[in-house]
């Protein structure tokens, strides 16, 4: 207020003008300016941690980018601060994906690289009204593993492995020694010997309810048509491990007798080849790794190489267990707070679900998810080459994935199934991995054109990421153009 000097100013604290513009400087100068951007599928309030919740507070619309006010409150050792948020899902969201825990602690570090985080987002009331008639009188479970039933919305999914082993045939010294042109690594050309083919104990496809078929390389391909040699390939000798066993090599497995643990599990797929690892670094194009014999072999995978005897692959198959219903609102919801700093220091943080889907093909691809409890496929959009989708959190506990032509109307797919992929299990094999699924889509038009594509799920601490790539790339590493033509080779049972 004004005293009776006209220049002289009193706050009625004693403060002069000095200290009050040094005040104010400081304060706007530790203020610091996030943006927001909600990719979640539903409206967020997102505040600093010293800020009360209200009704209108910190709103952050679904797919919108909002400044977000905040004062550095935590300091670290090194002098560094943090700028800590909370959030809430709105009201109006809470009818869609029900009650939801407030999240605190969301940390912010201005000055400093921060990665990806994931959280949980819990419903607020007690999930153990919403499993009640869930337990299954078959369940002959320890009370370890039944807690984990009764907490099934929080269950993660498990995956069983199981080791085929081989041995190079008597009758092939070196893979050198074989006619030119014969690769006997590759998995569409190598058989079985033929007394091989009656003994169906441990073999994928030995029971109906496996599917070799749907099996991206099957170690019981039939003998081309025509061939009659026997295959390089044999079981192993009667002093070597077991053809089929565990991961140790030791211990004798059927894969067909493989079982649920209780009804309240189900298979998430058939057994499948694990593709993981560098191509013609840990594996060759079929999963093989290789070594001289059987006790050679360690945790550091190889490929062929000129000497190999012996050769072993792993098989997994996923269990989970059944999962909710979409509109289940005691299902567990997980969010990423992704945090980042540009070279001018401006915080952009993106609040997404921990699936994100990427199309890195040259055309354009629509995707569709489903889970055993769906009802039906559902549409999360269209990623242009080079795009990606992120998918809303809601949608983000699928189990498959389809891959469908990017057209007018693709919201919906065919009945006949047409146009579109076969399902793709997208669940990660651990937190922390990386998998590749063969995968391909047929047109359905007068050119009977079929797209091929490899899938990689690639997970870092519980984060998803689907990458869509194509089987073949051509890079040019000469300091011209290059025109090159890909032509298909037809087999002569093709009508085309």
């Amino acid at each position: 207020r004004r005293t009776g000097d006209k220049n002289l100013y009193d706050d009625g604290l004693g403060l002069k003008p000095s200290a009050l513009s040094t005040v104010g400087l400081r304060r706007a100068t530790e203020a610091q300016s996030v943006k927001v951007h909600n990719l979640t599928g539903f409206d967020l309030h997102i505040i600093p941690d010293s800020t009360a919740f209200s009704a209108e507070s910190g709103l952050v619309p679904s797919g919108q980018i909002v400044a977000v006010e905040a004062i550095p409150t935590t300091q670290q050792a090194s002098g560094r601060r943090e700028l800590s948020f909370s959030m809430r899902v709105s009201s109006l969201a809470s009818k869609v994906v029900g009650d939801r825990e407030t999240i605190f602690d969301l940390i912010v570090r201005p000055s400093g690289s921060q990665e990806p985080r994931l959280y949980l987002l819990p419903p607020i009331a007690s999930i153990s009204s919403a499993v009640d008639g869930r337990s299954s009188p078959e369940t002959v479970l320890t009370e370890e593993t039944a807690a984990t039933i009764e907490m099934s919305f929080c269950a993660e999914p498990v995956v069983e492995y199981c080791m085929h082993n081989q041995r190079i045939s008597s009758l092939v010294s070196d893979v050198y020694s074989t006619p030119k042109g014969c690769d006997i690594l590759s998995g569409s050309l190598w058989t079985p010997s033929d007394e091989d083919m009656d003994d169906s104990e441990g073999i994928p496809g030995a029971s109906s309810s496996l599917g070799a078929s749907h099996s991206p390389a099957s170690p019981r391909s039939p003998t081309r048509e025509g061939s009659k040699q026997k295959g390089y390939w044999v079981k192993p000798y009667q002093s070597d491990s077991p053809e089929w066993t565990d991961m140790t090599c030791t211990l004798r497995m059927a894969l067909e007798r493989v079982m649920l643990p209780d009804s309240n599990w189900m298979w998430a797929n058939d057994w499948t080849v694990d593709l993981s690892g560098k191509l013609g670094e840990s594996s060759d194009a079929d999963g093989w790794e290789y070594q001289t014999d059987f006790e050679s072999f360690t945790r550091n995978r190889r490929d062929y190489r000129r000497g190999d005897s012996c050769r072993r692959r792993r098989w997994t198959r996923t269990r989970m267990v059944k999962p909710p219903q979409l509109d289940d609102p005691h299902r567990l919801l997980r969010f990423v707070w992704d945090p980042t700093t540009d070279e001018y220091g401006n915080v952009h943080v993106e609040v997404r679900s921990n699936l994100r889907i990427f199309n890195s093909t040259g055309g354009a691809l629509s995707f569709f998810l489903n889970s055993p409890s769906w009802a039906s496929d559902v549409s999360v959009g269209i990623a242009e080459p080079g795009g990606k989708i992120n998918v809303p959190v809601a949608l983000a506990s699928a189990v498959y994935m389809k891959i469908g032509r990017a057209t007018v109307g693709c919201e919906v797919l065919p009945d006949d199934g047409s146009g579109c992929s076969e399902k793709i299990m997208i669940i990660p094999l651990s937190p922390n991995s990386s998998n590749y699924i063969r995968s391909s889509m047929d047109l359905a038009d007068v050119s009977g054109t079929v797209l091929h594509f490899l899938v990689e799920i690639r997970c870092r601490r519980g984060i998803v990421d689907v990458i869509i790539e194509p089987v073949l790339r051509m890079i040019n590493l000469l300091p011209c153009q290059v025109e090159c033509q890909v032509g298909e080779m037809l087999d002569s049972t093709d009508k085309r």
